[in-house]
This record gives structure tokens, sequence and C-alpha cells, in this order.
């Protein structure tokens, strides 16, 4: 069966209210706590029954935004301020560029996670995904039964659902194009509406509600929300989608390049027969992806298979000239005040979709010539004489590439100096090593930052920063910020130009290369620049924050109204918890997939496997893991083996005498989980048949279920494999993950019992048992469902499909297909009926995701 959303994903928006029989089993097992944040609460799920908006909601409603200190939630904050709603924040901390846009706006912010932010009571909480299962808020928004949507969902119900969007997707340059594209649209004279995930240097703000049909958007591929691990821009309704590029990236969410594609072919499948896809055709993964477009696809790019093709590229002072040729008409001769080859293929793109929607060809080249993009998209920091600062937020190795490729043409003859730092989940491990190598080779110098939080990349896959060094030819390694800026201060001189890579803050370098610059003498042009003024408060921002001073506020901060309370934080209580699966590192910021907030991680260093380089307790992993089990082991070499991979016993430092895989626990594991699942479906559903039973327990223990489960206890982290599983990402594969837990279930079951292995289970089960439930159907068959919500809502009759018959004629498989309101789903079956009622529930989902009403509950109906 084709599902409409990646396979992965388990706690979606579509979760089911548990029965009578169950709520006791999943509610919290002590009451909400206000204790420190380095204490993590007992997890509590949130009530499915409340993901929606409040009735009657409108202008005078309080909305509270559980994680504001991000650009797109402070945006989406001033797009809720402007519909007249009552709007304040609940976050740890907050530092430019949020802190600014935040007190432009005039919303205040609660400084403490605790479940003192949710007083008084507000209509509706809006989750960001730095809000992980575990934060001491969650009891208080179950508790008192406040409606909770996420920030896609919210965009989705209130201010996509009447415009024709526009959503800009890809691994690069989504967030320039975005801007860009807003911009054209609005010098064009759309008046469209738009969210930028930058700071952007063309609008007042980064937001704005649509005044005519078109709405702009950045789509993200980073998850939603704890409960909603789906890519954020499928909740974004798309007419038009830009797809810039597809590569792998964000190794904490996806696993490979194959996944990274089906989140993007999902997004694809979501565009209506009417709308248009417009992908770059220089890239093969995009065409692969545009060939499942259920509507026009239209490329742009340098090829000749390309309809929107810019060609004559030239390098012009700190921007660029190219002509752009479509479809119809002359080409259009265009000047872009921003460097480099890539620039210019993401305002063709926003030139492509801005004339595909009816504007006016001649509003391009003005446009274009005065737009000035995003910040930290190669800004100009300061010039001093003939030096040059520029930050930028290359971190993948092709943005790498393309950004000393654009500078080293703007800026010919100039020494280029490159300053990286590893700090994004993707570039803490080893997996662009090589990668790294070749993009670093166009600076004449190259100087590695050390890696941002190491403890949140596996050890054994860990970038290798001096091995990087030496294939560079002896780049700079130095030990600290401090220390980094010294050198890169003593090495730069009159006509370099200095370029700053990372996707966050960089601990306020470019304020401590400012300084360090400014303190040599006489210079030809201060830098007094609003850019150089922004890195100075950044940089005292995020200082303040590693000296743990998180309760002080910077400069800039907005001071929350008197009727909440802000807390000065000690710097442990100011930690937020994290978890593998929920850690996604993200400010909401849409192009990044770290936070600029220091948040804590647990350091793995000292609690690794045991290797040849790591002569520790060769049971200190399986200590740290039985802790985080809640079961005392009296045989640790059971969970040891149940931690070591087959591969391990290959390495000629394998202790093979005395150490064992885990192929023979992972065996009982399986028998274990079966037996306890079965035993709580039939005491805790009784109303389900043998065959719901049968489904509803498959979906629950199968490999993309354990893998979950894996995940959320960072089981990959304490594995042990052999150097080759390592290397091919064998901490994150799904097979790996799930073998492991199943033994890790076993060993719990041969050291403790039964019961043990049950109560385990039981926990850590529980955030999928209730989601499960919405597979099994309520007295309705899902095509009748589908009728009866499709008549409701008045989105015409569904109209079925058949694609394809395939297999042998004793054996065929049907293809059959499905849309309503402009969504199309398809599924396979060994009959036409069985694809139907496949292909019903799949649309069913994303209608439930669209509508922002869970369908597979009982009175869910309006």
């Amino acid at each position: 069966m084709t599902s409409a959303f990646p396979a992965a994903d388990s706690e979606a928006v579509g979760q089911a209210a548990p029965e009578a029989a169950g709520e006791a089993f999943f509610e919290p097992s002590a009451k909400p706590s206000s204790a420190p944040l380095f204490e993590p609460s007992p997890e509590t799920p949130l009530d499915p029954r409340l993901n929606r908006l409040p009735d009657d909601f409108g202008p005078g409603r309080r909305v509270c935004l559980l994680g504001a200190a991000g650009v797109a939630m402070a945006s989406l904050g001033g797009l809720l301020l402007a519909d007249g709603l009552e709007v304040y924040g609940v976050d740890r901390d907050v530092y430019p560029p949020a802190s600014e846009l935040l007190e432009r706006l005039g919303l205040p912010v609660h400084l403490d996670w605790g479940p003192e932010g949710l007083e008084p009571r507000p209509d509706l909480a809006v989750v960001g995904n730095v809000v992980t299962k575990r934060f001491p808020t969650l009891p208080r928004l179950r508790e008192r039964q406040i409606p909770y949507l996420s920030l896609p969902q919210t965009l989705s119900r209130l201010f996509l659902n009447q415009t024709k969007n526009l959503v800009v997707a890809g691994c690069h340059g989504k967030t320039t194009a975005t801007d860009f594209a807003a911009f054209l649209f609005e010098r064009g004279g759309f008046a469209p509406g738009w969210l930028i995930g930058g700071d952007s240097l063309d609008f007042s703000e980064p937001f704005r509600r649509a005044r005519g049909e078109w709405f702009v958007i950045e789509g993200d591929e980073y998850d939603c929300a704890f409960y909603d691990k789906y890519p954020k821009f499928l909740h974004y309704r798309p007419q038009t989608v830009i797809l810039t590029s597809v590569e792998f990236d964000h190794a904490d969410i996806y696993a490979d390049l194959a996944a990274v594609k089906a989140a993007y072919r999902r997004l694809v499948e979501l565009l209506p027969a009417d709308g248009l896809l417009l992908g770059c055709g220089d890239d093969p993964a995009v065409r692969e992806i545009a060939s499942l477009a259920p509507c026009r696809t239209v490329f742009y790019g340098l090829g000749s298979g390309c309809q929107w093709r810019a060609s004559a590229f030239a390098p012009q002072g700190f921007g660029s000239t190219f002509t752009l040729k479509g479809p119809v008409g002359r080409g259009l001769k265009l000047t872009l005040p921003r460097p480099g080859l890539h620039n210019a293929l993401n305002a063709a793109a926003a030139a492509a979709a801005f004339l595909e929607a009816g504007g006016a060809p001649e509003a391009v080249a003005p446009a274009l010539a005065a737009v000035r993009g995003v910040r930290r998209r190669q800004e100009v920091l300061g010039r001093w004489g003939e030096l040059t600062l520029i930050d930028d937020f290359a971190h993948h190795p092709t943005a790498v590439a393309a950004t000393l490729a654009a500078l080293r043409a703007a800026r010919p003859g100039r020494r280029l100096l490159a300053v990286f730092e590893p700090r994004s989940n993707t570039t803490r491990r080893g997996v662009f090593q090589k990668l790294y190598a070749q993009s670093l080779q166009q600076a004449d110098r190259v100087f590695l930052a050390p890696i941002d939080r190491p403890e949140k990349a596996p050890e054994g896959d860990r970038l290798d920063l001096p091995q990087l060094a030496a294939e560079l030819g002896g780049a700079s390694t130095p030990p600290d910020l401090d220390a980094l800026a010294a050198a890169v201060a003593a090495e730069a001189r009159d006509g370099d130009v200095v370029v700053l890579m990372s996707n966050g803050g960089f601990g306020g370098l470019g304020a401590k290369l400012a300084g360090l610059f400014e303190a040599r003498g006489p210079q030809g042009e201060p830098p007094r620049s609003a850019a150089a003024g922004r890195a100075k408060r950044v940089g005292r921002a995020e200082q303040a924050a590693q000296a743990g001073q998180v309760g002080q506020a910077p400069q800039s901060k907005p001071r929350p109204p008197k009727r909440l309370k802000s807390l000065d934080s000690s710097p442990d209580a100011s930690e937020a918890p994290q978890s593998a699966a929920d850690d996604k590192g993200s400010k909401n910021a849409a192009d990044s997939d770290d936070s600029d907030r220091p948040v804590a991680a647990v350091s793995r260093l000292d609690q690794s496997p045991k290797s040849p380089t790591a002569p520790n307790d060769e049971f200190a992993h399986c200590r740290v893991l039985s802790q985080t089990l809640r079961h005392e082991f009296k045989n640790l070499r059971l969970l040891r083996a149940a931690l070591t991979h087959r591969s391990r016993l290959g390495e000629p430092f394998a202790k093979t005498e005395d150490e064992t895989d885990n192929q023979r626990l992972e065996f009982l594991g399986d028998s274990v989980l079966g037996l306890r699942m079965a035993e709580l479906l039939f005491a805790l559903r009784p109303r389900l048949k043998e065959g719901e039973m049968s489904r509803l327990r498959a979906h629950l223990v199968c490999e993309t279920r354990l893998a979950e489960v894996a995940r959320d206890l960072e089981l990959g982290s304490y594995l042990t494999l052999g150097q080759g599983e390592i290397t091919g990402g064998g901490r994150n594969k799904p097979s790996v993950l799930a073998d492991a837990m199943e033994a890790v279930l076993a060993a719990v079951y041969l050291d403790g019992g039964f019961q043990a292995a049950g109560r385990l289970v039981e926990r850590l089960w529980r955030p999928y048992f209730e989601h499960a439930r919405a597979l099994v159907g309520f007295g309705l068959d899902s095509k009748t469902q589908l009728q009866e919500v499709c008549q409701k809502f008045r989105l015409g009759p569904p109209a079925y499909r058949a694609v394809r018959v395939s297999g042998p004629p004793h054996s065929s498989v049907f293809t059959m297909s499905v849309e309503a309101d402009g969504l199309k789903a398809e599924a396979e079956g060994g009959s036409k009926k069985e694809a139907e009622q496949e292909a019903a529930k799949i649309l069913l989902e994303l209608l439930s995701r669209r509508l922002g009403v869970n369908f597979f509950e009982p009175g869910a109906m309006p």
C-alpha cells in the first residue's frame, strides 16, 4: 500500500481519543511539577481530542506561543495580533533577531517553562517544535483542557485556507527564494501575504496577512511538533511549489537520501490538478520527484531542458547579471545585488513563479534590482579599509561551496579566509567528511571552530576535525572561540575577505572579530551599519547564555507584562529537557535544523560503548541506559549483549570469548513484545474484533514503530557496532534500531521476568498506542466515512479511478486512486474494493490534517 505520508512518522495529528477502558492506563504517573527543567517531568501525551481550534475562535481570544523565541513563531504571533487576538509567549530566553521582532510587536514573553506560563488560561496554545514530551508545561495543558495546534497547523487553519499558496521548498536557498518571490509578488501588485523563515531586509516584518489571493511561504522539511512528526510543508495547502534542490540533510530526522526524497514526494503529491510544480531542472533528484506530480510541471535552471533558463551569468561587483528566457516572450536581462550563481537561480525561480501566476514581465527587472534578501546570507558585517567581514548561513557542504565560489568571483584577487563551525545535527556527523574537504578547498585559509555540542553526535559517527584539517593542508583548529577569534584576527590583513559560516550565532564571533579589527587603529570605513550593531547584540546575548546567565535579558529583549511573572533561572534550571526523537534543535526558523539558543544535552563522551580508544568501564553505557529504562539489571552482560550488533564481533579487537551479539535476544524479544501487546489490546480494547486487534498489533510491533521507540530512548548512541556499520549510518538505521529494541526487551525479560518487561512495554509504547487506534474502524468503512466527510464539508463527491492492474491473473494487484477537495490518494489491494478502501483511508488522513478534524475519532463529525 502506498501511504500519503512517510511511513516512519507515527505521532500524527490524526490521533484518536482513548476509550474509557484505557484512559487510566495512559494517565501521567505524577501530577504536574514545577521541578527544574533538568529533571524531566513525567511523560504526558496531550489529549488528541484537543488538537483543534477552540469554538468561536476570533478577535479577543488569548493565544499562548509555547516556544516563542524563533523568527517563524514570532511571525505567527504578529499575524495573530493583526487579527485582533491577544498573544503572549513562553520560552526560556530570547535574543536577536527574534527578540527584536517580539519587541517591535509588543508581544510579551514569560521566561519560564513551568506550568505558570499557562496562567491565566489561554484559549489556544501553539506548540513549537522546541517543546518535547517532557516539558513541565504540558501536564497543565492537558489538565486545563486547553486546545492546542502546532505552528503549521495554525497557519493552515487561519491563514492558508483561503489563499493560493506558493510554497518554496528545497534543501538549499528556500529562505532567499521566498524573500525574492514575496518581494516580486508585492512589487508586481498581487498584494500577497508572506511568511519568511529569516530576518528579511526587504520588509519591515518577515510576515504579512494576504490582502490579495496569494500567500508566499517557506516550506520547511523539518517536523512540526513532538506529536506531529510530519514535515511542516505538508500543512501548507500548496497551489504552486518551487522545489530548489533535494539532497541528504537533517541526519537527526532523516535516515538517508531516500527518506528526504520521500518527504518531498509527499509535498508534490499534495498539489491539485490545476497546480504547478516549478522545479530546478539541473537537479536529477528534483526531476525524479517531479515525475510524480499530479499537475503541470515546469523546470527552471541552466540546462537546455529547462523552460525557464538562466543564461549569460556574469559577476558584477557584489552582485550579478543574467538573462532569463521563458516559454514565451523575449529574454529578461536582470541585475541582482547579490553575488553567486546560486542566488541567480533563486531569483530565476521567484521570477518564473511570478510570471506563471500572471505577473507583468516589465515588473521583474526593477524589482530584482532592488531586492536585498535576507540577513546572514552573505551579509557584510563591516569593512575596515579593504578588509571585509561577511556572515553567512552556509553549513551544508553544497552551500559552503556555493558561498565560497560566489565570494571568490565577487572579490577576485582577494585572499579568502573561511571560518567554519560544525553546529547542525548533520554537520556534527562524519557523513560529509570528504565533501567538506572538497568544499572548503576553495578558500585560501580555513579556520575550523570546535564542534558545537559534540555529544549530540554519536561518538563513532562524529566529524573528525583533525582529519579534516589535515585534508585541507593544515587548517587552523583553535581550541575555543576566543582563540579562534585571535587566530583569525592575527591572520587577516588589508584586502582579505573573511567569511563566517554557521547556521547559528557562532558564539558571537562576528562581534569579537569586529572589536579586534576596530582595535587595530585608524580604519578606512568603521562598521557603523545596522548589521554590525546587530552582530554585537547577538554576541552579547550568546556570551551571556554560554556563561549560564540565561535569565538575564539581552539589550533588546521585550519586557513581560506585569500580569506575567518573569523568573530569573539558574544555569541548571534554564536547560530544557531533550530527547533524540524530539530534539530538532530548532527555534522554528524555517531554514535551520539547530537552535541558536543554548540547550541541555546529555553528554555521552564518557558513556560510550567500550572501544580500543575508550578504555572505560565496559558496562558504563549499560549502567546509564538501565537508568533510562528504569530497570536495575542484576546481570549487565544481558544488556551489553542486547546492545552489541553482529558487525562488532567481526572486528579484530572484539572480545569474542566474552561478547555475544543480539540476534538470539532479538528473537526472544519479538515474542515478549507480541504477547504483552496482545494482552494490552485484549484487556483495554474489549470492543475490537480479532481482525482489528491483529491489524493494530501489527502496527504497534512493526519495524517502524520499534525504531521510533528506540530513537525516543536514544538507543543508537548506546549501540556497539563494527566500524563498517558505523560508517554506513548504522546508529540510525531502522532495522538496526528495531532489532536492538527487541533485544533490550528480551534482556529485561530474562533479568527481571515478564512483569518487568511488560511494564517497560506499557511505558515505551504509550504515545503510539492511542494513535494506532485510529487505524481501526468505528462502524463505518473508509469509503462510507469519506463520503460523509465530503458531504458534511461540501467538498464534492470523492472520485475513484482505476490506475493499473499488475501481476498474474490468479494474483492480481489493483491500484486505485481517489480525489476530493484537490487532494489525491493512491493505494494497492488484492481487489478493487480493497484498494479503494485503503485509498479512502489515506485521503481521510489528508483531510484530517487539512481541516484540523480527526475523522478517525468517534463523534468527530460536526
